[in-house]
């Protein structure tokens, strides 16, 4: 399994939890990360995961929400950008801190916030990131939510 990203509890064990640790799987590599579910519940951030992964398919940049607060009180949300580059996908992790935006964060339509890629940060460093091939999201998709 090259891509995966799920919170791995059920329904019955969400229920009334404040947060739940999500995985996600990109090649070698694999992380466990906090989601919060007081502004999102697992659900919310399954059909968002969903959504965005269906952009991907269309090969635009898209990206993957992983804790996501009230965006009115938020100093940031977390998530994995997802540059589309013909069959590759190129990933990154990022904080969006609120407070550097031109606008209010729409959680619904969080693709316009997608920094312009770039490959080395402000003092010539490589960003570091992954790179995956879109069949992976393809995959994954047909795995997690079939139709």
């Amino acid at each position: 399994m090259s891509f995966s990203i799920k919170i791995p509890l059920t329904a019955n064990q969400l229920r009334n939890a404040r947060e739940a640790n999500g995985v996600i799987v990109i090649g070698e590599f694999e992380e466990t990360f906090t989601v919060p579910l007081e502004y999102w519940n697992a659900e919310d951030y399954r059909r968002h995961w969903k959504a965005s992964l269906l952009k991907l398919l269309q090969k635009e940049d898209s990206c993957l929400i992983t804790s996501m607060h009230d965006p009115e009180k938020a100093n940031f949300i977390l998530l994995w950008l997802l540059y589309s580059r013909e069959e590759q996908v190129i990933l990154r992790n990022q904080l969006l801190f609120m407070k550097t935006l031109s606008r209010p964060f729409t959680p619904d339509d969080p693709y316009p916030f997608i920094p312009k890629y770039e490959s080395k940060n402000e003092v010539g460093h490589e960003i570091s990131e992954w790179i995956l091939p879109l069949s992976d999201f393809e995959e994954f998709l047909g795995r997690e939510f079939p139709n």
